[in-house]
């Protein structure tokens, strides 16, 4: 599925951290992994230096792990040439990083994901990196199901390729508001009802996923709370471009958990929604 992956770096530290989960996952997909490295007009030439250092150093690892890979530097709009780069190799997810720290520093703030969404037509992957410098290898992947299933197919592969790339453990996890009348085992049949087709995908994969329920009136607060009470090192939550963007009555998810999660996180959108 995913067959042409692109990632980007800008020198900064953070940017090159994510860039890390790309190697992986070409690694896991059996993919060509792109390294993208835009200059804009506001970069200094050290900026410049430090970016060409970083990708070069990118597409070494990566061959040095048997993955093909190849290095494009450019010049220009980051949107605009991402998406002009997506098209011309016909990359199948792209991966970006985002991290509120940089935003002031880099252009890989929270708008740039933003952005991307509303005009890329491959998939896309927006990391964030909590421990920078740690080498990224997640032995327990949290999926919290939110929202509507869209996309399921393309979801357990992602997470199943990386499971079995990390040799990690995957628990799938369930949120739900349980009614006054209604007590825990009600509420936890409902949620397992709720998740079964994604845990069945998954199985058929060969991954076999771990199921957690619980009530909480708040997504997002619920999903950090079982990352950090349980240590999962990584989690992968689906987004449309809609839920990314949008707030809802009671507060959207994604955000909440963009902005404050305790572990790696990875932020999917489907270029199908």
């Amino acid at each position: 599925m995913y067959h042409r992956i692109l990632t980007a770096v800008d020198g900064s530290l953070n940017a090159h951290a994510a860039a890390r989960y790309a190697i992986a996952l070409a690694h896991a997909c059996e993919a060509i992994l792109y390294v993208a490295g835009i200059i804009t007009p506001e970069m200094s030439g050290k900026d410049e230096g430090a970016l060409a250092q970083s990708a070069g150093t990118l597409v070494a690892e990566t061959e040095g792990k048997g993955v093909p890979a190849h290095l494009l530097i450019e010049r220009g709009d980051v949107i605009k040439t991402l998406d002009s780069l997506a098209r011309a190799h016909r990359i199948d997810v792209m991966m970006t990083a985002s991290r509120h720290e940089d935003a002031e520093h880099r252009y890989f703030m929270q708008s740039v994901p933003q952005r991307l969404m509303r005009v890329l037509t491959a998939s896309l992957i927006v990391v964030r990196v909590v421990h920078l410098g740690v080498l990224a290898h997640p032995r327990e992947i949290l999926v919290p199901v939110v929202g509507g299933l869209r996309e399921q197919a393309e979801r357990t592969y992602l997470v199943s390729r990386l499971a079995r790339h990390f040799q990690a453990r995957v628990i799938v996890f369930h949120a739900l508001e349980a009614s006054a009348n209604s007590g825990r085992a009600v509420a936890r049949e409902a949620g397992a009802r709720r998740v079964e087709a994604i845990c069945e995908q998954l199985r058929k994969a060969g991954v076999a996923p771990h199921v957690r329920v619980v009530t909480h009136p708040l997504v997002g607060e619920a999903i950090m709370q079982e990352a950090a009470r349980h240590r999962h090192d990584l989690i992968i939550m689906g987004a449309s471009q809609r839920s990314f963007l949008t707030r809802w009555r009671r507060g959207n998810p994604v955000e909440d958990v963009m902005r404050r999660t305790p572990c790696d996180l990875f932020v999917w959108r489907s270029h199908r929604g």
